[in-house]
């Protein structure tokens, strides 16, 4: 299959307790189109990223 992305838009979401960040992460989408020679699929491609820190080990 051949894949032809779109455009792709995203949204962020971040997560506070007690003014400190829980949780911080972005979700992507765009859409596809997946085409063979005798088919046509539209479809919907979604990735969460999440930008949480990790706390340094000493």
């Amino acid at each position: 299959m051949n894949i032809t992305p779109g455009t792709g838009t995203w949204t962020g979401y971040t997560t506070f307790k007690n003014g400190i960040v829980m949780a911080d992460e972005l979700l992507v989408t765009r859409p596809v189109t997946l085409t063979t020679d005798s088919l046509h699929f539209t479809a919907s491609e979604r990735e969460y990223i999440l930008l949480n820190a990790m706390p340094e080990e000493k």
